[in-house]
């Protein structure tokens, strides 16, 4: 199965930035590879960053593209398997 699952919905993360800048942001799509979230930030492609959830998981990702208001990255450490 070469298929990547994206799985759809909503939470809100802490994003930091590789400069320590925090602001909140919304993870829209995430799967096995990377994610997708909506900002108000001034996030460029090829930030690193790490996304801060609510349960104390820390994700660490570099930015691919960022389009208005959204971005998407990938992973730099594979996350937990996401059911």
């Amino acid at each position: 199965e070469a298929e990547v699952a994206f799985h759809r919905f909503e939470f809100a993360a802490v994003l930091v930035a590789a400069d320590g800048h925090q602001s909140k942001v919304t993870v829209k799509d995430v799967s096995a590879r990377g994610f997708r979230l909506e900002h108000f930030d001034d996030l460029h492609e090829g930030d690193e960053v790490e996304l801060r959830l609510d349960k104390g998981e820390v994700l660490r990702g570099r930015l691919q593209w960022s389009l208005g208001n959204e971005a998407g990255g990938i992973f730099l450490d594979p996350p937990p398997l996401v059911d």
